[in-house]
């Protein structure tokens, strides 16, 4: 061979044709899928080479570790460090020796935070082209575009299996939003009938979530009365090659304005009203006191990251231990939602017809759902100020500056550390969507670096 393109310029080639070709004659999820690829082929052409060898030896020289140290190395002995300033600041009682080590220790940690905080800037630069393109969670369109044929053949031949009778139609869409689960809507014809189905798929644990558990939780709260779509059947994995569980479609709107929120709230408040121990049996490993349900929230959300990484973040570990000081009950046990808003319930004619999307779903402090929604995901509707008044007004939640402040700590820590996860799926060859890309390296960036700032 003659020649040998750069791999730089191969993928800007990718890029542009995506971009002045391919991207003006789509529409849809379609659209949105050829843009994440547009902006996997820009992050692929300019991200550079890794830059943990040059970091490991910065954070080397201010820890004292000697050598040239791996970054796994370095980064198990920052994550010490900086846990250990934490406990410092705890323990100092005034003595003056204590105090001037503790001084030391304390400048010490705050070189390497701001060190680690300036790289996470930099990987958010880099990662930029991801987030750029990024399909955001919005409203759960149906694509107009079939899915694979294998696939429709294969769930056809079980939806008819299942029914006990032939179809004479079958239809199947992907429907946009969303990462946890692959969702696909179904419509299948038979001679009695048309009926129609969500089909919601296994996607390699992303989130460390399961569909199983998942699964477990709705039809419980559907039997307590809870607006939550009638799940019909399960799957173990032998038709698709990943678990499922199919659930009636419900219709209505998925986009929500101020008077569906106010619904929407006053259902969540409801939510959050129930009687625990009548559902606990569903909840896996539920806490006995809202103290414990602080302990085990924490460490199910450092267990997720590191089962997702084969070293230490060691601002993740940093905000652990920040967060065990800082986060306190405001109540009595509830059913926690873990990612209430915009996009994840259906409405119509004034009702929820359904609150969907139950991954995250735990007993737990009825707070985390309150604040999340107000801090994070539904800051497109109003910023946090003005949905802590919303929220006052409406359903009578109010919470001090504190409890603000670490609960919203707690849910950049939940989502920072989950979004860890889809990298480690990305990585894994498991799924190669573009999506588990962006949002194991932006979005993760994105909040940690607003966690650590947060918490400083």
């Amino acid at each position: 061979m003659t020649s040998w393109p750069a791999d730089e310029r191969l993928w800007r080639s990718v890029a542009e044709t995506l971009v002045s070709d391919i991207l003006p004659a789509l529409d849809g999820p379609t659209r949105d899928v050829a843009l994440q690829l547009s902006g996997l082929a820009r992050y692929a052409a300019t991200r550079g080479g890794d830059p943990r060898p040059s970091r490991a030896s910065r954070l080397a020289e201010l820890i004292g570790i000697p050598g040239e140290p791996a970054w796994a190395e370095v980064a198990e002995a920052a994550s010490g460090v900086l846990c250990e300033a934490r406990g410092f600041a705890l323990a100092s009682d005034g003595d003056p020796a204590q105090s001037t080590r503790d001084a030391v220790v304390a400048s010490r940690s705050q070189r390497l935070r701001d060190d680690l905080r300036a790289f996470l800037a930099e990987d958010l630069a880099t990662a930029g082209p991801l987030l750029d393109t990024f399909a955001r969670h919005g409203s759960s369109a149906v694509s107009d575009a079939a899915t694979r044929p294998d696939e429709v053949a294969a769930l056809k031949q079980w939806f008819s299996d299942t029914l006990g009778e032939p179809i004479s139609q079958f239809d199947s869409r992907l429907i946009s939003g969303g990462h946890s689960r692959r969702m696909l809507d179904v419509t299948v014809e038979t001679d009695s009938e048309t009926l129609r189905f969500v089909v919601r798929i296994e996607q390699g644990g992303v989130f460390a979530t399961d569909g199983a558990s998942e699964e477990t939780v709705m039809r419980a709260l559907h039997r307590a009365g809870v607006p939550v779509a009638p799940i019909r059947w399960s799957e173990p994995g032998h038709v698709l090659g990943r678990p499922f569980f199919v659930m009636e479609r419900v219709e209505g709107d998925h986009d929500a304005d101020l008077a569906a929120l106010e619904v929407f709230a006053i259902e969540l408040h409801r939510l959050h009203q129930m009687d625990v121990e009548g559902l606990r049996s569903a909840f896996a490993g539920a806490p006995g006191s809202p103290e414990e349900a602080i302990e085990l929230a924490i460490a199910r959300w450092e267990q997720a990251y590191r089962g997702a990484t084969d070293c230490p973040v060691p601002l993740l570990d940093d905000a652990a231990a920040w967060l065990r000081t800082n986060l306190h009950p405001t109540g009595a046990l509830s059913v926690v939602h873990g990612d209430p808003g915009p996009g994840n319930f259906i409405h119509r004619d004034g009702q929820i017809r359904a609150i969907t999307d139950w991954e995250f779903a735990h007993i737990g402090d009825a707070a985390e759902d309150w604040v999340y929604l107000a801090a994070l995901r539904g800051v497109r509707v109003m910023d946090t100020d003005e949905w802590a008044a919303w929220l006052e007004r409406h359903v009578g939640v109010r919470y001090d500056a504190n409890d603000w402040r670490a609960w919203t700590a707690f849910n950049l820590f939940k989502g920072a550390c989950a979004n860890l996860t889809a990298f480690h799926v990305f990585e894994s060859e498991e799924m190669s969507g573009p999506n588990l890309l962006a949002v194991g390296t932006a979005l993760h960036s994105r909040m940690l670096l607003r966690l650590s700032e947060l918490i400083e």
